[in-house]
């Protein structure tokens, strides 16, 4: 395969990756609340938590390290609106964590 058509399958797989999401409206909270329009990863992802403890918990740990690691890069006198990046896998589990002590 050349460069060029290497560069051109990766633009229609693009393309049609483009296409096939502009058809779902679900979002991150769709998979989250159990009505998720495909299987994604971060449905498997909770899914496998629901069906294993110990992975629950090793994942809540590593998902609080993230955590840590992201507010301290944070200065101490950070503005209450300061973004800080976290991973769509750390927020869904805390928040998956927190919405079942509510139960």
């Amino acid at each position: 395969m050349t460069f060029q058509s290497t560069t051109i399958n990766k633009i229609e797989n693009t393309a049609l990756n483009c296409q096939s999401n502009l058809t779902r409206n679900a979002t991150a909270w769709d998979v989250m609340a159990g009505k998720p329009e495909c299987v994604t990863d971060l449905q498997e992802f909770l899914i496998e938590l629901d069906e294993s403890p110990h992975l629950r918990s090793a994942a809540t740990l590593r998902s609080l390290s993230r955590i840590r690691e992201a507010l301290e890069k944070l200065p101490e006198d950070c503005d209450l609106g300061d973004p800080v990046v976290l991973k769509a896998q750390d927020v869904a589990l805390l928040a998956r964590q927190l919405l079942s002590r509510l139960r």
